[in-house]
């Protein structure tokens, strides 16, 4: 998906966990609109949601009177239409797919952001995910279209803003396949990470290319 192009000035919702992606997107987008609303969700099994308040602080100092940084607990919400633990065990088991949890916190999120959207007159959603992070299923580009056509239904525009963005050509994206597939290849997430870095954004601290420390996990 490309970036978003000639978007006309007007009220955006951001998926924001605090980390690199999303605090990228957010930097690269903010001057499109009027105004961004940063959406965090506290879902079932997360821990340190109120990390994303320290990146929020960040951002808020870098566009100031652009953003508005919002913590939405939807645990019941979601429980209601993914299950709980003893659902999300069985279908790990059927579809031998042991990351079904955090996927069907993903659709979940999704549902409800398409209903505040519907009820706050919000026409366009964008989240950070990227082509290079392979092992969520969320991210594949498939299930991004699919999103996106639902969103769309719903009378929202889903956008993923540079998803493809890293220190690659479009020849050397297929050379990168293999490594993507094991979840090797995080040149995307450095790209970024040295982006905001520029921006004087303090990231925490890191362990390889994983930055925890202002985002729920």
């Amino acid at each position: 998906m490309a970036a978003l192009k000639g978007a006309p000035v007007r009220q955006a919702l951001v998926l924001f966990s605090g980390g690199v992606d999303s605090t990228y997107i957010t930097t690269k987008t903010a001057d499109q609109f009027d105004k961004l609303i940063l959406m965090t969700y506290r879902v079932p099994g997360m821990a340190g949601v109120e990390r994303s308040r320290k990146m929020a602080e960040q951002l808020q100092r870098l566009f100031p009177g652009k953003l508005e940084h919002r913590l939405i607990d939807i645990r019941d919400f979601v429980n209601e239409r993914r299950g709980g633990v003893v659902e999300c065990i069985r279908d790990n088991v059927r579809y031998k797919f042991f990351y079904s949890w955090c996927m069907g916190c993903k659709v979940s999120m999704h549902l409800f952001t398409m209903d505040y959207c519907k009820e706050q007159g919000i026409e366009v959603v964008m989240d950070g995910s990227n082509f290079y992070d392979a092992h969520a299923l969320e991210q594949h580009k498939s299930v991004k279209d699919l999103l996106s056509e639902v969103y769309r239904s719903r009378g929202v525009e889903f956008v993923t803003p540079h998803y493809f963005e890293a220190r690659v050509t479009t020849e050397q994206r297929a050379d990168l396949e293999f490594l993507r597939a094991l979840t090797l290849h995080k040149d995307s997430t450095e790209y970024r990470a040295a982006h905001l870095r520029k921006l004087n954004v303090d990231l925490g601290f890191s362990i390889g290319s994983q930055y925890r420390s202002n985002q729920p996990s």
